[in-house]
């Protein structure tokens, strides 16, 4: 008897976006911010940490994004962990 497993990959395509990022230096926020401009990405709101503050010893920040139209939310991350000096991205 042989079992099928079925995988469902959920995808989430909405235009609002919260991130939690870590950077290798507190400068790293400008290159971020000058990348959601230069893609017509708002900025809502952002909490920025700095290396003394976070249990990595890492420049940290929540922002929240506005994309200007519903993309898929792995896209997004994607392109904000190829900016250099940001360490990683997720989803919170």
């Amino acid at each position: 008897m042989r079992l099928l497993l079925l995988y469902t990959i959920s995808v989430i395509v909405t235009k609002i976006l919260v991130l939690y990022m870590e950077f290798k230096k507190m400068s790293t926020i400008k290159r971020v911010n000058a990348y959601a401009k230069d893609h017509e990405i708002i900025i809502d709101d952002i909490e920025v940490e700095s290396p003394d503050q976070t249990r990595s010893g890492k420049a940290a920040a929540v922002i929240t994004l506005r994309l200007p139209s519903k993309t898929a939310h792995s896209e997004v991350i994607e392109q904000f962990e190829d900016i250099d000096g940001v360490i990683f991205a997720e989803e919170i």
